[in-house]
């Protein structure tokens, strides 16, 4: 069991994720923009036993992007080296670039189960 952080404006895609995580077994925190992530990420980054091993990000979010929600778990020590996955619809190859260039695996919305499981298991193995 992992502890993963969601962050996702779609209200519809954020709960299925969140499900389909918890029925994975995972603990989740979540956060519906940027503004919420940044009031959350003092709590799931200041401990190390407590800290997010996951993120999962939308790219593109009303106000600002996962990719400014990752350069601030980045710079908490319990989550410097956290991995992510950015869940995105949009097709811009900037937006895949910018994930890579973070370290952050791309995932097409809308993402099956399957896609999303075996992209979280990745990142675990990395990340312990």
């Amino acid at each position: 069991m992992a502890r993963v952080l969601v962050v996702e404006d779609d209200p519809g895609t954020r709960a299925t994720v969140a499900a389909w995580l918890q029925w994975m077994g995972h603990q989740v925190a979540s956060a519906d923009s940027l503004a919420d992530a940044l009031r959350l990420i003092p709590r799931i980054s200041v401990d190390p036993a407590e800290a997010a091993e996951v993120a999962v990000l939308d790219i593109v979010m009303p106000d600002g992007s996962g990719i400014d929600v990752l350069q601030q778990l980045r710079q908490q020590p319990a989550t410097s080296q956290i991995p992510a996955i950015f869940l995105s619809a949009s097709k811009a190859e900037s937006d895949r670039v910018a994930a890579r260039n973070l370290g952050g695996h791309f995932v097409t919305k809308p993402v099956s189960r399957s896609v999303l499981q075996a992209a979280v298991e990745s990142a675990l193995v990395r990340y312990h």
